[in-house]
């Protein structure tokens, strides 16, 4: 957002369903991505963790929501953002604020969070448990939990 320009509604509200969009499939593709890590866990050393992968994504969340604030709080500093700004709200208006503060605001939540994203996404690269990884560390366990089922006679 620059100053004296007026986005159309559509245009803001398009890119806030893509967004969630992306947001969801991300979430959804993460949560998959730790139940397979799981069951990798368990057919390389034997055991289950499910607790312990998800114990780590919780706190690597809350670690990440800290950082993010440390780095919300930083840009805010570099832009000379004047400290309680956000507590007014709307009560603040565009022309209260230096021009040049605007276009930081607007280049901070636009490409700097999408380059957060894309380093973020960039992780994902190194993930190596393709769909035959999967069946067949998933064949594997059920071959394990068969052989140590013992039949009720």
């Amino acid at each position: 957002m620059l100053p004296g320009e007026h986005p159309p509604i559509m245009l803001l509200a398009s890119a806030v369903f893509i967004g969630g969009a992306l947001m969801a499939m991300a979430a959804i593709a993460f949560a998959s991505m730790m139940a397979d890590a799981a069951d990798e866990h368990e057919h390389l050393f034997g055991a289950r963790r499910e607790g312990l992968y998800f114990a780590g994504w919780a706190f690597a969340s809350k670690a990440a929501a800290g950082f993010g604030s440390l780095v919300a709080g930083f840009a805010m500093q570099l832009i000379d953002l004047q400290s309680g700004t956000a507590a007014h709200g709307a009560a603040i208006a565009a022309a209260d604020l230096p021009p040049r503060t605007i276009i930081w605001i607007g280049i901070i939540y636009g490409p700097g969070t999408g380059a957060f994203a894309l380093a973020a996404a960039s992780v994902c690269l190194f993930y190596r448990v393709d769909a035959k990884a999967h069946r067949d560390i998933l064949d594997d366990l059920a071959l394990r939990r068969a052989a140590l089922a013992t039949p009720l006679v």
